[in-house]
């Protein structure tokens, strides 16, 4: 009977709340304190002796701790304060709370920060755990006593009994079980409120004796905890503010994430299964965030491999980042990376997992730019969680500061003025200055996934935009009706409570979808929390969704114990999969959605079942001895040219490939770079003999480079391209080179007639169908004059000389990155096609040996970043389509047609230089798209002096639209370029039809393409595609551009290419790739990537059985060939001397079973029969 009652008072209470606020179909309601009694205020009072001029952490809020203190299968809250006493509200069913913080004895006048639970002593009870940051203030331990007989939980406090009462500044902790033994240990971050420079580069702590190393305590099973950090591999300094346990490379022991603020290093503790850790980070990340601060790892994809989301504190709106954007340092930004730490930038990163490398290290992409969550202003708490029941995590991301310490007017303004006085005078200048600053408060955030990395800001649709100054955050069904509620902590103001109305509205709207599963586990030993277990849960045979158990989430918070899944319109699952954290396995099937499904520690099984499938690549470099590192020189673009976004001087390597002995075998030349020689890798008996040649040239940066028979004596001569960015000024420095083979040895040719312009790509054909390869040379950049046109040149060849006769409208074509001989409109002559940074899509049609420019309403409004550019016959139609190299997506500088990247160009000091100022469109205030400057105030400045009198603030500066910043009058004789396509690209050729552009997948939009190579990979008879890329020279303001581990397309035959995973391909092109080319030792195809600073890669392909290949070298005048499959399919492939950017593949055709005909023609279309 009193169940009955409890049910209708929860009914009719439901009732008033729902008729008084609830609005159809919005997905949350805010209750207000008055109806739910959650009348908890977080706050900090100033005083003389404690304010932010003298404390950092000031500011920096409280967290949430949600669990079922009382056993009676409602979730409670626990609020920690800072100078506001922490809180306990028991759930009473309803949706609402009672504060029991007094009867339960949890009282304390501590500055408490974050908050964690667990049943620490194995007794059915969840404890408490509460980290203090006020000076000399231990943490505390409350052990759960049992409820009294009102139902109340009473606490003890026993951190000293325990051994946990440390009195470091500790922000947060968790319990896990790293040895495996089936009790809980527990982690413990440790910041500082020391008043010292934070962002002092000086080399890294990681001895172990620094006051903010992390703390790691052992649980010696007698309900005692013994310290082990040191000898853990606990040892590197930090100022910790996030904190998440995860099982970051599938191995089944708990891993530990730490996000630090300001220069020190986040921190990846890889659980070493033999009671330590090490310290991962900077091998398994390429980037993080600068001011680390919230953290939450989960399955985003659900993939099955665990993704790591860090907060920043970057803004949405271009007044706000003008405002905070500092000097950049290149230079520091280097010499800090010399000192071990991180690359860092001033960003969210969503750390997308992409399984193990060749060396043993999981390896990340980070796509947060891409994923659209970047910046959320001053952002704290990042949770994952299914809040509409879609079978996809949701993000909600919290923030809010009282004072704007980003302004750089009162950054700098105060580091000058506190260059003197006393200690006393400082505070009081601080504390008078700081008064005066601009709160930063805005409503949080909260992104719907679509799947795919597809985060869509739904914050005002779903009822969440009031401004707050929030950061502690934490969800749970507090109504058990089988959505997920959120609550956050806000300082200064009430607590938010937002009830979920997600069932509701699918039961209004007769919607099939939004179904949950809810899972309570029962651990092993005294581990009843099973924190440590994953979750893995399958539907008709497939993975959906995996899951690890961590309470510890976001910033400073601790979610319920209960899982929630979102499955969406899942109505039949197989199982679920559970890896218990003492390693043993669980399956469980019969499963009923829309339930709770309880389970006990009962493993059926020792072994996991998951089966890791043969890649289609396996790394070779090793067994080909291919030892090789690319250098540079340690010029830097952005000393003298402040206004690029990336620097020219390390676009390099290129790669060669052709026969350079005579002996058959294909060989290796790859480019120098300033001060660094050509290197030359001779094939021999199956591996590589590593030689530098051609040392007196090695003054000159090597780009594109070509092997082809120039005087038609059966060896293949050399062509070098010189190129790069830092020769401004020097006459000759860009001299283009031609060596003559003789015997093996190159001999240089007079070069009175070569390009003496910075060049970037050198191709070969014989255009002109005299029986000889012709070359164009593209002209990349021109130094000290950027983005004006190079001259780019047309050199033909008549009896082994280069003579330059290049046509007037081929000189000055734009910045050329790439160029590819290819007869796209199958009349027997090679055309010319040209792409390149700010450039359209340029063709020249070959007429019988001369070229004219071609038009096609599709390459109108083609302008782009493009870099690369290769051609096949994807879709089986004779005849050649393309595929784009472009800068892609994953970056805050974006292009469409009506919001294109600009470059306005012109000597505006009128100091003899060209003045490169670019805009983007960003959001103002309002969240509108505007013009604005894509520099910050201190490049402009940098670039031209004038600028500081016309903005003598930063705050002038933020607030000037693009046209007070490049005034009409100083724009009279400037000209302009434009990119309105980013995305790397599909150009279809549909014949008399013309081109079409398409979008390639959206893994080919994480990073900027360079290598295009186009084979059939997998021997199916359809051609796919490989690409490669990353840009590591990036303006340190943007960060580098490195998510790319190669994208493997495989295509269909119809012009369809799907991108494989980087796990199935085998695949791990990371680091600032370059160029991409194929090769052949004996009858196997090698692929070989070259990257800017980094090793040379080799891959041998598994899916082609080289016992049954036939390999047929090439004529030097061979263009192509018609190949007829046994099937009856049919499709056209072109030679290349040279393909995608410096590039050049060998010129080996291999012969596959699945051919039935393949005949060979060349440039003059004479044909012959080889299958």
């Amino acid at each position: 009977m009193l169940e009955v009652k409890k049910i209708i008072t929860f009914i009719l209470f439901l009732g008033i709340i729902m008729s008084c606020t609830y609005r159809k179909n919005e997905v949350f309601t805010k209750l207000e304190a008055s109806k739910t009694h959650l009348d908890f205020i977080n706050q900090v009072f100033e005083t003389d002796s404690i304010s932010l001029a003298n404390n950092y952490y000031f500011y920096n809020g409280a967290g949430i701790t949600v669990s079922d203190f009382n056993n009676d299968g409602l979730q409670d809250i626990f609020y920690t304060g800072n100078h506001t006493p922490s809180k306990l509200f028991l759930n009473k069913g309803g949706l609402l709370f009672e504060d029991v913080t007094l009867s339960s004895n949890l009282d304390n006048n501590f500055w408490n920060s974050g908050s964690t639970y667990a049943d620490v002593n194995g007794d059915g009870w969840q404890d408490l755990f509460v980290c203090t940051v006020g000076k000399d203030q231990p943490n505390l331990l409350y052990i759960n006593q049992g409820v009294s007989d009102n139902g109340i939980p009473v606490f003890k406090e026993e951190a000293s009994k325990y051994g946990l009462a440390d009195k470091r500044i500790c922000t947060q902790a968790a319990f896990f079980d790293y040895d495996q033994d089936n009790d809980l240990d527990l982690f413990v971050i440790v910041n500082s409120q020391l008043m010292n420079d934070r962002n002092l580069t000086k080399p890294r702590n990681t001895g172990g004796n620094s006051y903010t190393v992390d703390i790691l305590y052992r649980n010696n099973g007698d309900n005692t905890f013994t310290d082990v950090s040191e000898e853990s591999g606990i040892i590197n300094e930090g100022f910790s503010l996030g904190l998440a346990i995860n099982d970051i490379n599938n191995d089944g022991w708990p891993d530990i994430y730490v996000a630090n603020d300001f220069i020190t290093n986040d921190l990846l503790y890889i659980n070493n299964k033999n009671g330590g850790f090490d310290e991962k980070a900077n091998d398994y990340l390429r980037h993080t965030s600068y001011n680390g601060m919230g953290v939450d790892i989960a399955d985003v994809n659900n993939d099955g491999f665990m993704d790591i989301t860090v907060m920043d504190m970057l803004p949405e709106s271009n007044r706000r980042r003008k405002l905070m954007q500092a000097p950049v340092n290149y230079d520091l930004f280097n010499y800090r990376a010399d000192l071990g730490y991180a690359q860092q930038h001033v960003k969210n990163t969503l750390q997308i997992n992409q399984g193990i490398n060749n060396e043993g290290n999981y390896q990340f992409s980070e796509l947060g730019t891409f994923a659209g969550m970047y910046s959320t202003d001053w952002s704290w708490a990042p949770l994952w969680a299914d809040f509409d029941n879609s079978g996809t995590l949701d993000l909600f991301i919290s923030n809010g500061y009282y004072k704007d310490l980003t302004d750089m007017d009162f950054s700098l303004g105060l580091k000058e003025k506190l260059r003197f006085g006393s200690n006393e005078h400082s505070i009081a200048y601080q504390k008078e200055t700081l008064d005066k600053l601009n709160p930063i408060k805005k409503s949080n955030f909260l992104y719907k996934n679509n799947g795919h990395l597809d985060l869509v800001n739904v914050t005002k649709e779903w009822g969440l935009d009031e401004p707050s100054f929030s950061h502690g955050a934490a969800f749970a069904d507090f109504d058990n009706d089988g959505d997920l509620e959120l609550i956050v902590n806000n300082l200064g103001h009430s607590s938010f409570f937002y009830k979920n109305n997600t069932i509701e509205n699918n039961r209004l709207n007769e919607k099939k979808q939004g179904s949950f599963l809810k899972v309570k586990l029962q651990g092993p030993g005294k581990n009843k929390n099973a924190f440590g277990a994953r979750l893995e849960l399958f539907s008709e045979g497939y993975l959906k969704q995996s899951y690890y158990h961590s309470n510890v989430r976001g910033y400073l918070s601790s979610m319920s114990d209960v899982i929630h899944l979102g499955l969406g319109a899942e109505s039949r699952l197989d199982s679920v999969s559970i890896h218990w954290p003492d390693g043993t396995f669980q399956t469980v099937e019969a499963i009923t959605p829309d339930t709770t499904l309880n389970i006990i520690y009962k493993p059926n099984r020792k072994k996991s079942t998951t089966f890791r499938p043969k890649t289609l690549f396996k790394s070779i470099k090793d067994s080909l001895q291919l030892d090789y590192v690319q250098k540079e020189n340690n010029y830097i673009d952005f000393n003298n040219d402040p206004l690029f976004y990336k620097m020219y001087s390390r676009e390099g390597p290129s790669i060669a490939i052709n026969d350079i002995n005579n002996d058959g075998l294909d060989d290796i030349l790859l480019g120098g770079s300033a001060e660094n020689s050509i290197t030359l890798f001779t094939q021999n008996s199956g591996i590589f003999e590593k030689s530098n040649v051609l040392e007196e040239d090695k003054q000159y940066e090597d780009m594109g480079m070509l092997l082809f028979d120039a005087d038609n004596d059966g060896d293949n001569d050399l062509y070098v391209v010189s190129g790069g960015s830092e020769f401004a000024g020097q006459q000759n420095a860009c001299q283009d080179r031609f060596y003559i083979n003789v015997n093996g040895v190159f001999v240089k040719q007079e070069g009175a007639s070569l390009s003496t312009a910075s060049g970037g790509p050198v191709k070969g054909a014989d255009f002109d169908r005299d029986g000889d390869i012709d070359l164009f040379v593209g002209g990349k950049i021109s130094p000290g004059k950027y983005p004006t046109s190079p001259i780019s040149s047309l050199l033909i060849n008549k009896n082994g000389s280069l003579q330059e006769e290049t046509p007037q409208f081929l000189k000055e074509i734009g910045m050329v990155n790439d160029a590819l001989w290819s007869d796209f409109n199958n009349d027997g002559w090679v055309d010319l096609i040209i792409v390149g940074e700010w450039t359209k899509i340029q063709i020249f049609i070959n007429k019988e040996g001369t070229l004219e420019p071609y038009k096609d309403n599709a390459l109108e409004d083609s302008s782009g970043w493009w870099n690369s550019i290769s051609g096949g016959d994807f879709d089986n139609d004779g005849d050649m389509d393309y595929i784009l190299g472009n800068f892609g997506l994953n970056s805050y500088i974006k292009a469409d047609k009506d919001h294109p990247i600009r470059v306005y160009a012109d000597d505006f000091d009128a100091n003899g230089k060209i003045d490169p100022i670019i805009s983007y469109y960003e959001k103002d205030d309002k969240g509108t798209l505007n013009e604005y400057s894509l520099h910050t105030r201190d490049a402009l400045i940098s670039q031209i002096v004038a600028y500081k009198k016309r903005f003598k603030n930063y705050k002038s500066f933020s607030e000037a639209d693009f046209d007070e910043i490049l005034k009409k009058q100083d724009r009279k004789n400037d000209f302009v370029l434009d990119a309105k396509i980013l995305t790397t690209t599909y150009l279809e050729n549909r014949g008399a039809e013309g081109f079409k552009i398409s979008q390639l997948p959206i893994a080919c939009q994480i990073s900027p393409v360079y290598g295009v190579l186009v084979k059939d990979f997998d021997g199916d008879g359809n051609l796919d595609a490989l690409l490669s890329g990353n840009q590591n020279s990036a303006d340190p303001l943007f960060g580098n551009y490195d998510a790319s581990n190669g994208i493997l397309l495989r295509g269909n035959g119809k012009g369809k290419l799907e991108p494989v995973s980087t796990m199935d391909s085998g695949l791990y092109l990371n680091g600032d790739q370059k160029s991409l080319v194929n090769l052949f030792v004996g009858n196997q195809q090698v692929l070989l990537a070259g990257a800017n600073l980094g090793t040379i890669k080799a891959y041998g392909n598994n899916a082609q059985n080289k016992e049954f290949n036939k390999v047929i070298p090439l004529g030097p005048m061979d263009a192509g060939a018609f190949i007829t499959f046994q099937n009856g399919e049919k499709t056209k492939l072109e030679f290349y001397y040279g393909n995608s950017y410096l590039s050049q593949s060998s010129r080996k055709i291999t012969l596959l079973p699945i051919m039935k005909e393949v005949i060979i023609y060349d440039f003059n279309g004479v044909k012959r029969k080889v299958l």
